[in-house]
């Protein structure tokens, strides 16, 4: 599945927008119109559960199961990886980069190994999943004064005709967008039908495997 395409800073910061415009409508619907605020407690209160009553967990386990992804406490990512995990990396965790200290701290090693000149370069997972990753790349560079030395790969894994944003500065990507051209070299196109006729087999789908995926993910290639 191909990750969304290239980051759009303002798109990002009208979403921002659009979210605190609806924010303020639904309290002012709230405060004149005080039985939504009711009908809202009301489903909240269906939907809760009740501490000491296991079964009143039952209809939103149910909801939670139905989903893409399942929600689970983190304590147990070691002893419940399943195909639904990312690989088996369970420590990674959401922090908060566009706040300067946050920043600051979060950097604090790699600059002094930098300083040091024991290292001269990073590599930097998961950038598009940053608040504002131009804001965090030009940070880092402003950092570092030394974008002639400076190495910087992202890790993305590019889909077929999409292209880093040109403004990331950057030497690329970790290289998995040639490693996937380089693995095509060992594959066999010919086999393609064979494979389709047993999956359309054994799910009695004639659509092929893109279709579904495309469907279920609102994903588009």
């Amino acid at each position: 599945m191909s990750e969304r395409p290239a980051d759009n800073r303002s798109a990002r910061f009208e979403c921002a927008d659009e979210l605190a415009a609806i924010r303020t409508r639904l309290a002012e619907r709230l405060e004149k119109h005080p039985q939504i605020g009711d009908a809202l407690d009301a489903v909240l209160a269906e939907w809760s559960n009740v501490k000491g009553e296991p079964n009143s967990f039952d209809r939103l386990e149910q909801l939670i199961n139905e989903q893409h992804y399942r929600l689970a406490d983190w304590h147990v990512a070691a002893e419940e990886i399943n195909y639904r995990r990312f690989f088996d990396i369970n420590q990674l965790a959401a922090i908060k980069m566009e706040d300067p200290q946050v920043f600051e701290d979060a950097h604090a090693f790699i600059f002094k190994l930098l300083a040091e000149g024991r290292a001269r370069g990073v590599r930097l997972d998961h950038t598009d999943g940053l608040h504002d990753p131009l804001a965090y790349f030009e940070r880092l560079r402003a950092h570092t004064n030394r974008s002639d030395r400076f190495y910087v790969v992202a890790e993305k894994i590019l889909g077929a005709g999409e292209q880093l944003p040109s403004g990331w500065p950057g030497q690329g990507t970790t290289g998995y967008d040639y490693m996937t051209a380089l693995s095509g070299i060992s594959v066999d196109m010919r086999g393609e039908a064979a494979i389709t006729k047993l999956y359309q087999e054994f799910t009695g789908d004639l659509r092929g495997c893109q279709e579904p995926l495309r469907h279920q993910h609102h994903w588009v290639p």
